[in-house]
């Protein structure tokens, strides 16, 4: 399949089409349907193409989407935050067979899904003016139909933000659950 969009809705929306429209996420040392709740330890899926974008030019802002195949369901496994690729129990990395790079560099754009994007020198300024925010019930839509299991809380304006991967890995960021 070849890129037609430098964009992950674009490409999520050409597997959809192509009747891949199973979502899955990682939940421990398996896979889960999002639509069934079914799960799928390793030797059950098949991971057939990987996607990279939004790579800013310091590697700081990154998303990946992974096209799953099971015995019974095909689907997406979209990683917003880059984060199943490094799971702790190793269930993603080493599973794609094609890996299709998109690369994007967009320091330059403000917002990310209708957010404000928060880059790291924004964040120096006041790191404690922004709190990581895990399964809140007041979440913005997700663009894929899904939903954000987190997001950046700006606390002086009062609203979500987008923080991008290297702000998540500061250890000064409060994370706050639900």
């Amino acid at each position: 399949m070849k890129l037609t969009e430098n964009n992950l809705l674009g490409v999520v929306n050409e597997w959809r089409a192509k009747g891949f429209t199973d979502d899955f996420i990682l939940e421990g040392k398996t896979i889960k349907s999002t639509k069934t709740g079914k799960s799928y330890s390793s030797g059950d899926f098949k991971i057939t193409h990987a996607y990279r974008f939004d790579v800013t030019e310091n590697a700081l802002d990154t998303q990946n989407l992974y096209v799953v195949k099971t015995i019974d369901s095909n689907g997406l496994l979209i990683d917003l935050l880059a984060r199943y690729l490094h799971d702790e129990h190793g269930l993603i990395a080493g599973k794609t067979e094609d890996v299709h790079v998109g690369m994007h560099i967009d320091e330059d754009q403000p917002t990310k899904y209708e957010m404000e994007k928060i880059y790291k020198a924004r964040f120096e300024e006041n790191p404690d003016r922004y709190e990581l925010r895990i399964g809140f019930p007041d979440f913005p839509p997700c663009p894929f139909g899904n939903f954000f299991s987190m997001l950046g809380f700006d606390k002086t304006d009062k609203k979500y933000v987008w923080l991008v991967t290297s702000i998540l890995r500061d250890k000064r960021l409060q994370t706050i659950h639900y």
